[in-house]
């Protein structure tokens, strides 16, 4: 079933050759999609499913590589684009040497980038409920899977705390 799905997903929709493959709507996809894999691992569904769906991603990942949303004005196209990159990284920096470069990127910029999003208050620069939700469950997301990494993040994280009073 599972196998179905993802092959219905690759074929009418081949790498930067659709409106599927905006940067945005890949980061958001590659976040669920890594969901999805970690569901069919816990629940054993088979290797031909995890092999696939290893390979849509890593292409999601070479596609956001080369096509961050890095502007003058980043908002939540990036933190999407990051928070990506760092759940591709992680689960692919052990056997594929670009991911690698993707977590310690997504690592160096993420908590930067966090604070050029927020004000000291908590709220989203982009001062809209919506994406003050999306891009707090963005850096949570990060923000969560640095913790379980070991990655040291600095005091002034904390005011992630503020930000979810406006959720």
């Amino acid at each position: 079933m599972y196998l179905q799905y993802f092959k219905q997903l690759e074929k009418p929709n081949p790498m930067a050759y659709s409106v599927n493959w905006y940067p945005m709507e890949v980061a958001v996809r590659t976040i669920n999609l890594i969901q999805s894999r970690e569901l069919l691992l816990v629940s054993a569904k088979g290797n031909k499913t995890i092999n696939l769906l290893n390979e849509i991603l890593l292409l999601h990942g070479v596609f956001l590589w080369r096509n961050l949303e890095y502007t003058d004005v980043r908002a939540n196209h990036y933190a999407a684009n990051l928070t990506a990159l760092l759940l591709l990284g992680q689960v692919f920096k052990s056997f594929y040497k670009e991911a690698k470069q993707w977590y310690d990127f997504a690592i160096k910029k993420t908590e930067k980038e966090f604070h050029l999003q927020f004000f000291k208050d908590g709220v989203n620069f982009e001062k809209s409920i919506p994406y003050h939700r999306f891009v707090v469950e963005l850096f949570f997301i990060s923000f969560l899977v640095m913790k379980r990494s070991g990655i040291k993040l600095s005091p002034k994280h904390l005011l992630f705390s503020k930000t979810q009073m406006f959720l």
